[in-house]
């Protein structure tokens, strides 16, 4: 069986599903020609459907080709008039999707023509084989029959009130993730059903909204706009429309007008910023040769785990280079996730423990906090032993020299961890040198001769 009952049932069509299983009908019946003629037939009516369903919707184009068609019929053409007419429209307008099978389309009305008429100098029919018959079929299945009819071209009417949604649920931009499903629902509802044409339209307004706009509905509907704005992209990646985008001159001109001043107005849209520079390549691209790039970057790139997660996306041809990357900027990082950058750089060309850990005690502020020094010290104790004598002592100085690791509530503890840990390397330390340190061991001394 090429087709079950699930296959069957995504032709929406009751008529057209009935009108298909006739021709599986006829190919598993060996009958060839009969069923290259009937999916022929199907083919038709299924566009001719689609064309209908779509000036319903209100797609200008398709309202004027409708009543062309009809005229045709009415003044009783010829049906291979009405058969041109159908293919032209669709070929010319939404060759976006029809491209992806328009040589099967040809191929399929000449096998039908050679199935249906004598040819000159035979004296039988034309029967196709099992392979041809079944490929159309299948082709015919994939590309046409079970999709849905294309878009029109104005894409906000229609998701309108699933931005308004999305934004009162007030999911953070930052650290949300975008469901497959959400996905899927736009993908096969609209965004595969839009021409080159309105997608490239859909992208300009998206750009200006979510980035632009100074209209107070826009604002308050960031979060909505990003979710939808993310799956739009995505789709546009999916199909390689990136390129086309980018020689869009209105795109390019609205990426031109994206102002950090207006983005950090609404932190809500430069989260969005920032995240759609991370999940889109063409986008990315182009908006690196703009400052807003490198000013969102700055912001954002350097808090928490967003170095590891996002490196690579915002600069793919740097990743080898990612060590270096981190030695310029060792400065602007916070004194967290210490743990996910020790393994995202630890592996990289050119890694250095002493300057790593050189880097990440600078971090702790000289102030009565103790969470830095807390967060860096639970994050070294426990991967002590990946580490160099010498970059033991490198905390051994930091800790001497600052005191929101020697004055918090667990200092003591993480001076006698650090001398037990030099004792079990055997390491040779100038005590004299750390006054936190020697006064730790001398009272540790008086204690014990106390006893």
């Amino acid at each position: 069986m090429l087709f079950d009952n699930k296959d069957l049932n995504s032709i929406d069509n009751q008529n057209e599903r009935e009108a298909f299983q006739e021709v599986l009908q006829s190919y598993y019946s060996k009958n060839f020609r009969a069923s290259i003629v009937s999916l022929f037939s199907l083919v038709m009516l299924d566009l001719y459907n689609k064309l209908q369903y779509m000036a319903e919707e209100g797609e200008e184009k398709a309202k004027k080709e409708i009543a062309a068609i009809n005229k045709l019929i009415e003044d009783d053409q010829k049906y291979s008039l009405v058969e041109k007419e159908i293919t032209g429209f669709f070929f010319s307008n939404y060759s976006l999707h029809f491209n992806k099978f328009s040589r099967d389309l040809i191929y399929l009305k000449e096998t039908r023509d050679d199935c249906s008429h004598l040819k000159v100098n035979s004296s039988s029919l034309y029967s196709p084989s099992d392979y041809q018959v079944r490929m159309l079929i299948c082709s015919m299945y994939d590309n046409l029959l079970s999709v849905k009819a294309p878009f029109l071209d104005v894409l906000f009417p229609f998701v309108k009130d699933d931005i308004e949604k999305y934004s009162l649920e007030g999911r953070s931009i930052l650290y949300s993730k975008i469901e497959k499903a959400v996905f899927q629902k736009y993908e096969k509802k609209f965004f595969s059903r839009m021409t080159q044409t309105s997608l490239l339209k859909t992208m300009r307004s998206f750009i200006r909204l979510l980035f632009i706009s100074s209209d107070d509905k826009a604002i308050e509907n960031v979060n909505g706009l990003y979710v939808v704005f993310t799956c739009f992209l995505q789709y546009i990646d999916s199909i390689g429309l990136g390129s086309i985008c980018v020689q869009d001159e209105a795109i390019q001109g609205l990426i031109d007008k994206i102002d950090y001043e207006v983005l950090k107005v609404s932190s809500s849209r430069e989260d969005a910023f920032f995240r759609i520079l991370c999940s889109s390549r063409w986008f990315c691209d182009e908006c690196r040769k703009k400052e807003v790039f490198q000013l969102v970057v700055d912001k954002y790139l350097f808090r928490s785990n967003f170095f590891e997660l996002y490196f690579a996306s915002l600069f793919p041809e740097k990743v080898d280079l990612r060590w270096n990357f981190y030695l310029d900027n060792a400065d602007k990082f916070h004194c967290d996730s210490q743990m996910s950058r020790y393994n995202y750089l630890k592996d990289s060309r050119g890694y250095s423990d002493e300057d790593f850990i050189k880097s990440e005690v600078n971090l702790v502020p000289s102030w009565t906090g103790f969470d830095d020094a807390t967060s860096f010290m639970s994050f070294f104790l426990k991967n002590k032993r990946d580490f160099s004598d010498a970059a033991v002592e490198i905390v051994i100085s930091a800790y001497n020299s600052n005191n929101q690791f020697y004055a918090r509530r667990g200092g003591p503890e993480g001076i006698k961890e650090l001398i037990q840990e030099t004792n079990e390397r055997g390491m040779t330390v100038d005590w004299d040198k750390y006054d936190v340190f020697s006064y730790y061991i001398q009272q540790e001394d008086e204690n014990d001769d106390e006893d």
